[in-house]
């Protein structure tokens, strides 16, 4: 994790250290996979900076409660997934514990931003096939990465 959460009832900073180690790709025989750990999603950028390192698949494991804005989470992630054209899965906790109830519904969108599995609210497993030329597909129809301004985009990295 890179961004920690701190809000009330999750109080992630008394338990984790932002990481510092960057944006790492990893090869596998699935192909190059980024990570974004739960609140990590949020952030476009991260999104962003791992595409720009060659992620086509972006896992992102989190644990949502019942009551947070599913349809919302799964928006954003369409969006990210749409404007990098990666393919991202997410993957929610079910379960309860003592205050907390998990929502599970995990999913995956493709790189065009469409939902193409998803999961209920309980334990489930989703297998899917990707096609992985649909990343060179979509980023051809729509070159965003290309056609960038990462010159003028200083503003994002000031304090």
């Amino acid at each position: 994790m890179i961004h920690i959460a701190e809000e009330p009832g999750f109080n992630e900073r008394f338990y984790y250290w932002p990481g510092n180690s960057g944006f790492k790709v990893h090869q596998t025989a699935a192909g190059p996979v980024g990570m974004a750990i739960c609140y990590d999603r949020h952030f476009p950028e991260h999104i962003r900076a791992l595409t720009i390192g060659g992620a086509e698949i972006i896992l992102s494991p989190f644990a949502g409660t019942a009551g947070d804005p599913s349809r919302g989470y799964e928006l954003e992630m369409q969006g990210s997934a749409f404007s990098n054209a990666v393919f991202i899965a997410c993957c929610n906790r079910t379960g309860e514990e003592p205050k907390l109830t998990f929502a599970g519904g995990s999913f995956v969108v493709d790189p065009a931003g469409e939902i193409i599995a998803k999961a209920g609210g309980n334990e489930e497993l989703l297998i899917i096939d990707i096609d992985r030329t649909l990343v060179t597909a979509n980023r051809n129809r729509r070159p965003f990465l290309r056609d960038r301004r990462p010159e003028l985009y200083g503003v994002l990295t000031e304090k």
